[in-house]
Formats: C-alpha cells, structure tokens, sequence
C-alpha cells in the first residue's frame, strides 16, 4: 500500500469520510430546526457532541456551528483521531490534523458511508420539518437516498438521536450549548 508522510492512504480515507461526515451532519442539524416544532429554534448557533455506532465502530465528536454559516468538528474518539478538525465555510472545508492541513470540496460520498447516510437523513429531515410535512411530537421517519431513518428530538427541540437501521448507524446528540 503506498504510504505518504507516514499515513497510510486507507487510513486517510477513512478520516475524511469520518469528518466529512461530521461536517454534513452539523449541516443538517441546524436546519432541523423547524418551525413546527414547540420550542424556539436556534438561530445564535450551538455545539454540541455527537455519539454515532456505525457498523461496530464508536467516534465521539464536538459539533459546533456558529450561526454564521461556517462549521467546525474536532474529533474526540477514538483516540487515533482525537484532535482531528475540520472548518466548513460554505464552499468546501479544511481539515487538520498535528498542524497539517487540507482544503477539501467534500463530494463524491456513497449513499452508504455513514457521512453520506447522515446527511441523507438530516436532510430529508430538515425538508420534511419545512414543507410542514412532519405530524408533530418528538420522533421523525421517513426515507432518503441512504434508506429509512427515525430522528427523535429532545422536548427542548434539538435532535437527540438518529437511527438508520439499513446502515446500522446509530447516533446521539448530547451536552447542547449555545455558541456566542
């Protein structure tokens, strides 16, 4: 397998199919915020952490999302991936990594990687809660290009966990705080 810097380029796919991930999923987080929900939606920005089992293996990762229109993930775990970031700006995202970093365009994801999967359902989410399509309460199902999702919501408003079974992903937001 070449090797470039170290890394090999396995596992430097999997690092950006990981953060791409969580770049897409804060994405689509702040747009399920719907207005047909109870409680105010947040428009000031927030982070929060994010648990997600997808095929036998655990990431924990801090979502933030300024209100801004930019992003940030850093990772948490696993411990090989600890203080890996990645920056979103609308157009693209830069990662980094031990003072190494990488603009990316963030295209091309498979419906079956678990970034793909997530944005998939976040998105079809997020337009489900702003057509009005949703039927109220705190769990959303229906059906994207990833397969069939059930997004349940805390009674506060913010998601607290999405489930694609098809994909066997399973994540859950936790610790919400608004971003200044």
């Amino acid at each position: 397998m070449h090797r470039c810097g170290g890394v090999k380029t396995g596992k430097r796919r999997g690092i950006l199919l990981l953060l791409t991930w969580a770049l897409i999923l804060i994405c689509f987080v702040s747009g399920c915020q719907g207005e047909t929900r109870q409680s105010e939606p947040v428009t000031d920005g927030f982070s929060c952490t994010a648990e997600m089992d997808y095929s036998g293996q655990h990431y924990v990762c801090l979502l933030t999302c300024p209100g801004n229109g930019g992003f940030a993930v850093e990772m948490e775990q696993p411990a090989l991936l600890e203080g890996l970031a990645m920056n979103w700006d609308g157009e693209g995202f830069v990662l980094s990594y031990l003072g190494i970093e990488r603009r990316l365009d963030g295209s091309g994801l498979p419906d079956t990687a678990f970034a793909a999967a997530v944005r998939n359902a976040l998105q079809a989410a997020g337009e489900q809660l702003m057509s009005g399509t949703d039927k109220g309460g705190n769990v959303l199902e229906g059906g994207s290009e990833s397969g069939d999702y059930t997004l349940t919501f805390s009674s506060d408003g913010y998601p607290a966990s999405l489930s694609v079974p098809g994909l066997e992903l399973e994540v859950t937001f936790r610790d919400f705080q608004p971003v200044v």
